[in-house]
């Protein structure tokens, strides 16, 4: 548990002392409010939205006890709002990164996991990828049904790796921030860190920059002087078939080292072709 001087000095105060947003069975109209705010502001990332935006069906199903928290969870996930916010205009290893922010409430641990939910969603769909993390054991061992997910990457709890609350500051920027205006824009946070299996290190608040400044452990060496040396860096193998009836090669193999693994994807996306898998090789050879 981080103390409340820590907190203060981190910038996560707001969060610390905000308890999380529960639904009894029996619960009053003030709490149910308090709910559908807590679920919209962590679903949508802080993002303002207008009452024309807001799902009222799925509110009204929440209210009359049909749906659960998480059911509602589920439907903000699944819905168009959530897509024209955080799909659309995004790479995918950005989405990965925001669906374990806004349903699990942590960042990625590793390279291994974003790949995992980028294959899921080539082969499956955007229905399996967001649903995945709602049916995981992990969502029901932290937020069950009656819970709306909550920034946990900044606590100490079984099964969190201690990269997770360095790389939660890569994707938090403060209790007001939204993630549709940060620093950085629509790329990926985290997409060199995991690529290196590195993690950056945490600075005290300041009022410069949004709240945050972050650090890097140490210098990459992919971006040393714009020489990028692959050399340690993971490689991906992406088979790939191309939708394309007329293609003379319908199916072909991609070696990708993890820092690239982000664009080529777009890449492959863009000349018409489909992930049909994604692996993690030890060497390109």
């Amino acid at each position: 548990m981080v103390s409340h001087r820590s907190a203060n000095v981190l910038g996560i105060a707001p969060l610390i002392e905000s308890p999380p947003a529960t639904l009894p069975d029996s619960a009053s109209e003030t709490q149910i409010n308090a709910v559908i705010t807590a679920a919209y502001r962590q679903v949508f990332g802080n993002v303002y939205l207008m009452k024309s935006e807001r799902l009222i069906y799925a509110e009204s199903l929440l209210r009359r006890g049909s749906i659960k928290v998480r059911g509602f969870i589920q439907t903000l996930g699944l819905s168009e709002l959530y897509r024209q916010k955080f799909f659309y205009s995004v790479p995918q290893m950005r989405f990965v990164e925001l669906n374990c922010k806004h349903f699990l409430g942590r960042a990625p641990y590793d390279q291994q996991e974003v790949a995992a939910h980028i294959q899921l969603f080539n082969q499956k769909g955007y229905e399996a990828e967001i649903k995945s993390y709602l049916d995981s054991e992990e969502y029901q061992a932290t937020f069950s049904d009656t819970t709306v997910p909550y920034y946990r990457g900044f606590f100490t709890y079984t099964g969190q790796k201690s990269s997770g609350f360095s790389r939660m500051f890569r994707l938090y920027r403060g209790f007001a921030n939204s993630d549709r205006a940060q620093l950085g824009g629509q790329s990926s946070r985290l997409i060199q860190e995991l690529g290196d299996n590195a993690v950056s290190a945490v600075v005290e608040a300041s009022g410069k920059q949004e709240g945050w400044l972050y650090r890097s452990a140490e210098k990459s060496t992919h971006a040393a002087a714009g020489n990028q040396d692959y050399s340690t860096d993971p490689i991906y193998r992406i088979e790939v078939v191309q939708t394309n009836p007329q293609a003379a090669n319908p199916k072909r193999v991609w070696l990708i080292p993890a820092l690239e693994l982000s664009s080529a994807l777009q890449r492959i996306a863009n000349l018409g072709g489909k992930v049909i898998s994604i692996a993690l090789t030890s060497s390109p050879d």
